[in-house]
């Protein structure tokens, strides 16, 4: 949902000149987290969700995703290169929210912010 928004803000904003096709926000670096978030609350795979899930899917086993991520199948003994959406539904997805359960869930937060893997594996 937080991504069709920003995806319609920025439409909007082309409309009315703010952007350009050139000056626009490019979404693609945030794929991966589309894709965890869709598959791990599980969301319906309607054409438009299935797309965005595949997309971030395959730039997570290209490691265009964040450190975070790739930190969370290191510790569950996932080789990213050959990421599933299963991976990320019942692998990462549980990782993430037990850190809320157990502590804060700013933990989680911090792992997905995190911009190297060696703040990632902390």
């Amino acid at each position: 949902m937080a991504f069709y928004l920003m995806l319609a803000v920025r439409a909007k904003f082309r409309e009315l000149g703010i952007f350009t096709a050139e000056t626009q926000p490019n979404f693609t670096d945030l794929l991966d987290l589309v894709a965890l978030g869709t598959v791990a609350d599980v969301v319906p795979l309607d054409q438009n969700n299935r797309i965005l899930a595949y997309q971030g899917l395959m730039r997570i086993r290209a490691r265009h995703c964040r450190p975070g991520i790739i930190a969370l199948a290191e510790v569950a003994n996932r080789n990213v290169e050959q990421f599933t959406s299963s991976d990320l539904g019942f692998c990462i997805g549980p990782r993430l929210n037990a850190a809320g359960r157990l502590d804060n869930m700013s933990i989680g937060v911090e792992l997905l912010l995190a911009n190297e893997m060696s703040k990632a594996r902390e």
